[in-house]
């Protein structure tokens, strides 16, 4: 088991200048996983071969997951790979700064509101926003909140549809109107 095998030292070249296993076992005839079992044999770590020392200096310095990542030459599910395989306990990540303040987001609402004519909803913000509805949720705990300290009447029940009415106002319009026509 001293020697690496040639067949396996051409997979190891292949797999180094970017092959995938599936790519590198198409290559020698021979699934991934079967290439994935003989670099493990002949002690060679694919790609998020680091050491447990690597990973301890890596994560000592706070980072975005995504930079801590890259410190290690990994991507964030190689990362996520080498702290299990290592048995280490997920270090804290600190978020990447917001691309948008809290008023900038209120100011952008405010502004389709304006737009629209009415207290944009889920649907409104998603197709429209560029912070979408999970950013709003996120940073103010509901979009309702996010409604509010805009200055804007949240939506009571569904959205509120192009005539002005809420979902249950045009229920009630609807039947008014069926019953004069009768």
């Amino acid at each position: 088991m001293g020697t690496v095998p040639e067949r396996v030292q051409k997979m190891i070249e292949l797999y180094k200048s970017g092959g995938t296993l599936q790519t590198v076992g198409r290559a020698h005839g021979v699934c991934g996983e079967r290439v994935r079992q003989l670099f493990k044999r002949h002690g060679y770590a694919p790609r998020n071969g680091v050491t447990r020392e690597q990973v301890l200096t890596a994560i000592a310095t706070p980072g975005t997951k995504r930079e801590i990542a890259k410190r290690l030459g990994l991507g964030a599910q190689g990362l996520r790979a080498a702290l299990r395989r290592l048995k280490l306990s997920a270090p804290v990540f600190t978020r990447p700064p917001p691309k948008y303040s809290d008023e900038d987001m209120l100011d952008y609402m405010r502004a389709l509101a304006e737009k629209l004519g009415w207290t944009p909803g889920k649907i409104d913000l998603d197709r429209h926003s560029p912070p979408g509805t999970g950013s709003y949720q996120l940073r103010f705990g509901s979009l309702t909140a996010a409604q509010r300290l805009a200055g804007l009447a949240p939506n009571k029940r569904g959205r509120t549809c192009l005539l002005g009415y809420g979902t249950d106002e045009l229920r009630a319009e609807l039947h008014r109107r069926s019953d004069a026509s009768l």
